[in-house]
C-alpha cells in the first residue's frame, strides 16, 4: 500500500468503482498524460495548469482495475 495521502485516496476509490467495469475503463481513456507528464482532464484551477501524471484518479482506475484480476 502506498503511505501517502494521494495513495490512501486512490485506494478508497478503487474500492468504490471496482464494481465498475466500463467506469474504469473510462477514467482509464480520459484520464492521460497530456505528453508533458500532466492529466488530461485533471485541473489544478484557474490558471494553474493540471495535475502531474498519473493523477489520483488514473491510479485508483488502475488499482480497481487489478482488484477485478485484469
Amino acid at each position: 500500500m502506498v503511505r501517502n495521502w494521494s495513495g490512501e485516496v486512490s485506494e478508497l476509490i478503487a474500492q468504490l468503482i471496482a464494481d465498475r467495469p466500463a467506469a474504469v475503463m473510462d477514467l482509464l481513456a480520459r484520464h492521460v498524460d497530456d505528453g508533458n507528464g500532466h492529466c488530461r482532464v485533471c485541473v489544478l484551477g484557474a490558471q494553474r495548469g493540471f495535475h502531474t501524471w498519473p493523477c489520483t484518479i488514473y491510479a485508483a482506475a488502475v488499482l480497481a482495475e487489478r482488484g477485478r484480476g485484469r
